[in-house]
């Protein structure tokens, strides 16, 4: 939900502003007739926070979409962590279909 975070951890992704990427994915999901899938990778203490999944649901809020949050798996040589399965199933929702 944060560019600046965006442009860091996807440093070879287009500078589109996460608002901007959503709205035209929802062009195209309205168009189409086919909801846009979003993916969120959680790592620890970078992008699973409160702020963050309130800024998902902002964003997403009304939109046609589905969106998948996915634990980090740890790979040896980056310093990403996952987030602890308590941490991770309050964002999951306990594992529940949310509807934004």
């Amino acid at each position: 939900t944060k560019a600046a975070l965006r442009a860091e951890l996807l440093p070879r992704a287009p500078r589109i502003d996460p608002a901007d990427l959503v709205a035209a994915g929802e062009r195209y999901a309205r168009a189409s007739g086919y909801p846009i899938q979003y993916q969120w990778t959680l790592l620890d203490g970078i992008n699973d926070g409160d702020d963050e999944v309130d800024g998902i649901a902002a964003l997403l809020a009304g939109k046609y979409a589905l969106m998948n949050l996915i634990p980090y798996n740890r790979v040896d040589g980056l310093a990403f962590e996952r987030p602890s399965a308590a941490r991770a199933a309050a964002v999951l929702g306990n594992g529940r279909e949310q509807r934004l």
